[in-house]
């Protein structure tokens, strides 16, 4: 009886533990997944602002930015996408342009909103097709970069900070990543249904920093209603610039009585993101 009683309650231990080590892994995963390093999104702020100029602008400036050793510019006709690839001593970064206002192209991607299935979930049939165009550009290059300690940080505002998510949550599926993958994105839309960004959270988990400014409408869309949600965790700048951490309820929508289409402005993120680049959460 005694030797029954000592095996229970090794069992009921070591159940008591596993589930301790349970909740403490679920709690670093979906608690506080996420940091905001100032210096680091600053540089991912003006990068991705810099991609929206002219190909010998960027050429010309990125210099100001990074030490560069390579330097890769492609604008693709379908969609009127455009993805930068510099590479340092240290780390490849993928940026992705975002919605070109006076592009109809840009806009027909936004307004393929119907859901395709990708991994467990549905994601945005647009930001998908330009995702798999896009990485037929970016792989390559990555691929040629062999070292494990280089890391690879995949960014984008707007439409492009979509497609820079599901770059990221691509790269890190299944285990295969050789170098280790951070994701920023500003004014970022939601990109798949509740599924998929609850799996994208598993997946990711603290590699991803989602960037919100205040009143801005593009966070909101596409709707709850369509199905769709988002990365939960986020950083917000507010009225003032100042920046906070926000975690989203599962399904929650998006109501501001007063949106703003000109705090979707990279220029605005940009000039937010320095304000806040000494700021570490």
């Amino acid at each position: 009886m005694a030797a029954q009683l000592d095996t229970l309650l090794r069992t009921l231990r070591g159940e008591w533990c596993q589930w301790c080590s349970d909740q403490a892994r679920r709690s670093h995963m979906f608690s506080n997944p996420t940091a905001y390093a100032g210096g680091a999104v600053n540089v991912s702020a003006q990068l991705c602002a810099l991609c929206y100029e002219l190909p010998y602008l960027i050429r010309a400036r990125i210099g100001g930015l990074l030490q560069v050793t390579a330097l890769s510019i492609r604008t693709f006709r379908n969609g009127n996408s455009r993805v930068v690839v510099v590479v340092t001593d240290d780390a490849v970064y993928v940026v992705i342009r975002g919605t070109v206002f006076t592009s109809l192209k840009s806009w027909m991607v936004n307004l393929d909103f119907g859901k395709k299935q990708w991994m467990n979930g549905k994601v945005h049939a647009g930001f998908l097709q330009m995702h798999v165009q896009a990485k037929s550009f970016y792989m390559p290059i990555i691929r040629r970069q062999s070292s494990r300690d280089k890391q690879v940080l995949f960014l984008g505002h707007s439409q492009g900070g979509a497609i820079a998510y599901l770059s990221a949550v691509d790269r890190m599926r299944l285990g295969r990543v050789r170098q280790p993958v951070e994701n920023v994105t500003f004014g970022q839309p939601r990109t798949g249904d509740r599924a998929f960004s609850r799996l994208a959270e598993k997946r990711t988990g603290g590699a991803c920093t989602r960037v919100t400014n205040s009143r801005d409408i593009v966070v909101g869309l596409p709707s709850v209603i369509q199905g769709y949600d988002h990365f939960r965790f986020s950083f917000h700048y507010e009225s003032g610039g100042n920046v906070v951490r926000r975690l989203q309820a599962p399904g929650a929508g998006w109501f501001n009585p007063m949106p703003s289409i000109s705090n979707h402005s990279m220029k605005r993120y940009a000039a937010r993101a320095q304000l806040n680049s000494g700021k570490d959460l």
